[in-house]
């Protein structure tokens, strides 16, 4: 029987970014307590998902912390549906202020693990490479928004910066790197932009050479959300949507397949060296 003792991944999301206004705001838990008239113990646990948190309760916060009315509906938004299943939808993710570079949930993760077969992951893609991915997706986007889309990916990327970046833990298949994705001179681009990335303190990249076979990951791209006080989340991507998995059974069997997969796949530095060469022998 599947565990469901899991807090919602709206709820989850929620929790994060109360704790963030309230580190913004730079006001304690019994600051804020004492000025809204509730216990400590209902901040901290509304932020821990240990306790849900009323609609009102929710609304004196925001206002407190003086979020303005988008970001706020879209909060509320993300409260009405806190139990509803995993799959988030574009009114989930419509914050249309700054609260939309740090309210996902890649900000608050420790660890992030992920498994790509045939495309260099959006968190290390050059300009140019992530600009032809888009493109190539066919979305029916026009030049501006494919060009937003572009910048909104690559902005992304400054959550690998700072003390508080995660670590990432990534698994490619050989055939990404042979993805002639923008044509041979980008691709050699990304590709050294890939190797450089491979050297940096708080990432590790594997790659799954092409006769390795059959493996635990062919059932397409994932990645598995560690954190340091919640349990870990699974996600899934399609062309049109985001699928969260927080039931621990389902996470436990893509963490067994991650783990199969880095088992066939090269170590680090072995990795780097099947980039380099693929990349110097790209004409």
């Amino acid at each position: 029987m599947k565990d469901r003792t899991t807090i919602g991944v709206r709820n989850r999301r929620l929790c994060l970014v109360l704790h963030r206004l309230r580190a913004l705001s730079g006001l304690s838990g019994l600051e804020i307590a004492a000025k809204l008239g509730v216990s400590s113990s209902l901040i901290s646990r509304a932020e821990s998902g240990k306790r849900g948190i009323s609609r009102d309760d929710l609304s004196a916060l925001l206002t407190l912390y003086g979020v303005d009315r988008p970001a706020r509906n879209a909060l509320l938004h993300l409260h009405a549906d806190a139990t509803s299943p995993e799959m988030l939808d574009r009114g989930d993710l419509d914050f249309r202020d700054d609260l939309a570079t740090w309210s996902g949930l890649d900000q608050d993760a420790t660890v992030m693990h992920l498994y790509e077969a045939l495309i260099v992951p959006g968190l290390l893609q050059t300009f140019p490479y992530a600009r032809a991915a888009i493109i190539a997706a066919d979305l029916g986007l026009s030049e501006e928004e494919v060009e937003e889309r572009v910048n909104a990916d690559i902005a992304r990327q400054s959550l690998l910066r700072g003390p508080s970046a995660p670590h990432l833990d990534i698994i490619l298949h050989e055939a990404a790197l042979h993805q002639r994705v923008g044509g041979a001179p980008v691709m050699r681009d990304q590709l050294g932009y890939l190797l450089e990335a491979s050297f940096r303190a708080r990432i590790e990249i594997r790659i799954v050479p092409a006769e390795a076979g059959e493996h635990a990951g062919m059932g397409g791209p994932f990645v598995i959300l560690d954190y340091a006080e919640l349990p870990s989340l699974v996600r899934l991507r399609n062309k049109v949507g985001t699928l969260y998995l927080e039931d621990q059974t389902d996470v436990a069997a893509y963490q067994r397949a991650f783990d199969s997969v880095r088992a066939i796949a090269l170590a680090p530095d072995r990795s780097a060296d099947l980039i380099s060469k693929i990349a110097s022998n790209m004409t």
